[in-house]
């Protein structure tokens, strides 16, 4: 069953097989003209650990949010931004083959100087000092 309002479809969609039987509602579901998405869907379900399922989907101006809810316990939230591009200048030196110079590159590169930039561009150094390297240490 499927009403629609405007751009949006409301109803009930029902997935099914030999075992499972599934039904998910969804309210108010449109696509922006960006391709972003619009909605609420929900659907219970028999687990021992969640009963129902809900997902909202919010467009915005060159993003998309979307918020999981886990029958109330765990909630999950994502947002997801388009930033214009910006001049990206090519480095000229130091470029490799990687089918014939492969071995040379391992040898040059500097991994541990990239994972350290990598992680405090992601302001994930701090994390990844106490959480992954402690365990490791602790683990000697």
């Amino acid at each position: 069953m499927v009403n629609s309002s405007g751009n949006a479809i409301s109803g009930k969609a029902i997935l099914s097989d030999r075992y499972d039987c599934y039904i998910f509602d969804f309210e108010d579901v449109s696509i922006t003209n960006d391709g972003y998405l619009n909605g609420k869907f929900s659907t219970e379900v028999d687990n021992e650990y969640f009963k129902t399922i809900s997902i909202e989907a919010i467009a915005g101006d060159k993003s998309q949010s979307v918020n999981v809810d886990l029958n109330g316990k765990i909630a999950i939230s994502s947002n997801v931004v388009l930033i214009d591009a910006v001049d990206v200048t090519l480095p000229s030196d130091n470029i490799f083959d990687l089918d014939t110079q492969y071995e040379e590159y391992l040898y040059q590169m500097d991994s541990e100087t990239f994972l350290q930039n990598t992680l405090t561009t992601l302001g994930l150094k701090e994390l990844y000092e106490k959480y992954i390297l402690g365990s490791f240490y602790a683990s000697y």
